[in-house]
Formats: structure tokens, C-alpha cells, sequence
């Protein structure tokens, strides 16, 4: 892997799958393989044994299913891997072919989802999802810094990372969170957070010192930045979304109240938001 990327930078980390990881999802996929080509074979040979006296063509359909099963395995099941640069990744799962992300005009949203019998957690699973503008920006990166670089949410594509399709994934995903933080934030400062332009998603963007709330594509709440001691994400046990909640500074009584508690379909780039919030309160 190289060492240096000629758009990202710097290497920060190289995850590959292993080749025991590679040789246990060929078993996975050869299983079904095999038993569909044994019944075949068997049920040519001998098609009273399989019950297929009566109906020999099935023999035939489910000898044709097993090759097809393992031409499959032979094109899907390939090596694995990704690596994050200080300013995006690459990563390819099949063949030659690498996808590059550029953090520039990415979000990122981290997602623990816990699936609950009478409230009683059993499993949780992680998944993280980069989306990426498909069109390109406007203006260029000379223009304006990194922490101002807006996109357009409506034409986003989905990259999904999770156990089953990255190699040392919660290693990969702690990384991806932390390179991007720290490349999206290069230049914010106490100083200017309050004249930055950040994006969370489609219904919470940071702006020109405000919080705006958007619900339908219509705002519906402001809250400035000032007045913001806390940011927090909290995930419906019901489906579906979260909730944001911007917690105000105590008052003269050590009280706190939310200054937002609002619906969003998802928040982008949650480390962000702590991390402009902190500055703000002057924490970092």
C-alpha cells in the first residue's frame, strides 16, 4: 500500500482482510455449492433416491443452481481492504477496482443500533455510513477552508462500512471519525466557530454562529451557538431516526434546560458538533 496518496496525503491506516478471514467466506459460499451439486449429481444418477422420478428436469435445475452458486462464489469472494489518508480513503472489496473518498464534501454518521426484547438489550450492531456529494462543489478549496465546505444533500451516494465487508472495522471506524475531525477542523478555531458553516445533515446545519433546525425542508427552530453548553444524539427505540437535543449553560441554579429537542432522519458528522460545541465553551 502506498505510503503517500496524490489527493489525500499521508497514509494514517491500511486495514486488509485476512487470508483465514477470506478462506471462512469461502467456506460460507462453497456450503450451498456443494449440497446443491451433490443433490444434482445424485439426482441424475439415481432420481427414485432424490424423489425426482417423476420430474428428472429438476436434477438438472438444481445441478445448474450449484454451478451457478459457485461461479458466483468464485467472482464475489475476493480480498478486501481500504486506507484512510489524512484528507479521504480508498477501499475496494472485489476485484481491481479502488472507490476514493474525499473528506472534503463527505459526512460521516456512526450508528450502534440495539436490537431489544422487553427492553432488554440482546445485540447491538455497528454500521458507519459515509455519504458523498456526486456533484461538485461550489467555488474551490482555495476559496474557502475546510471547516466552511458545504454539499448539497440531495445528491448523495451511500457507502456503508460494516464487520461483514471491513477488515478490523471498529480500528477502521474509530480511525475514519478521528482523520476526519481532525482535517475538517484544521484552521477552526475559538476565534472563528462563530462565523463557520457546518453541515450535520439535512435537518441540523451549524451557521454563522446559529444552529438551524430544518424539518421538510423548512426551518423550524435557531438556537445560537453561544448558548450551547452540550450536544447530544439519542436513537428511537422505535425506529426510525433519532433525536438531537442542545442543552443550554446551567443557570444561576445549576439548572439546565433544551434549547432543541428535535426529530432528524440522521446526524452527519457527530464529532463535529462535539467538537465546535467544546470549542465554543472553550474546552479544547
Amino acid at each position: 500500500m502506498e505510503q503517500t496518496h496524490e489527493k489525500f496525503g499521508n497514509l494514517v491506516l491500511h486495514v486488509k482482510a485476512s487470508t483465514f478471514r477470506i478462506l471462512r467466506r469461502f467456506i460460507l459460499f462453497l456450503t450451498p455449492a456443494v449440497a446443491l451439486t451433490f443433490i444434482g449429481v445424485v439426482g441424475l444418477i439415481n432420481p427414485a433416491l432424490m424423489d425426482m422420478a417423476d420430474e428428472p428436469w429438476v436434477a438438472y435445475l438444481v445441478l445448474g443452481g450449484g454451478i451457478l452458486y459457485f461461479i458466483f462464489m468464485i467472482f464475489f469472494v475476493k480480498p478486501y481492504e481500504a486506507a484512510i489518508y489524512e484528507k479521504g480513503l480508498i477501499y475496494k472489496r472485489r476485484g481491481k477496482k479502488w472507490t476514493e473518498i474525499s473528506f472534503d464534501n463527505s459526512g460521516v454518521t456512526d450508528m450502534v443500533e440495539t436490537t431489544r426484547v422487553s427492553f432488554v438489550p440482546i445485540w447491538r450492531s455497528r454500521n458507519l455510513t459515509i455519504g458523498t456529494q456526486i456533484n461538485e462543489p461550489d467555488g474551490t478549496m482555495d476559496e474557502k477552508p475546510n471547516f466552511a465546505t458545504r454539499f448539497a444533500h440531495e445528491a448523495m451516494a451511500s457507502n456503508t462500512f460494516v464487520r461483514s465487508n471491513t477488515p478490523n472495522f471498529h480500528e477502521f471506524a474509530d480511525t475514519i471519525i478521528a482523520t476526519q475531525l481532525a482535517h475538517m477542523t484544521k484552521g477552526l478555531t475559538a476565534g472563528n466557530v462563530f462565523e463557520a458553516s457546518l453541515s450535520f445533515g439535512e435537518n441540523l446545519v451549524l451557521t454563522n454562529g446559529e444552529f438551524v433546525y430544518k424539518k421538510d425542508k423548512r426551518r423550524e427552530a435557531s438556537v445560537p451557538l453561544k448558548d450551547v453548553s452540550n450536544a447530544s444524539l439519542f436513537n428511537n427505540f422505535d425506529g426510525g431516526g433519532s433525536r438531537i437535543r442542545l442543552e443550554s449553560k446551567p443557570d444561576e441554579s445549576g439548572k439546565t434546560q433544551f434549547l432543541l429537542d428535535a426529530f432528524v432522519d440522521k446526524i452527519n458528522n457527530l464529532a463535529i458538533l462535539h467538537f465546535a460545541v467544546d470549542l465554543a465553551n472553550g474546552r479544547v
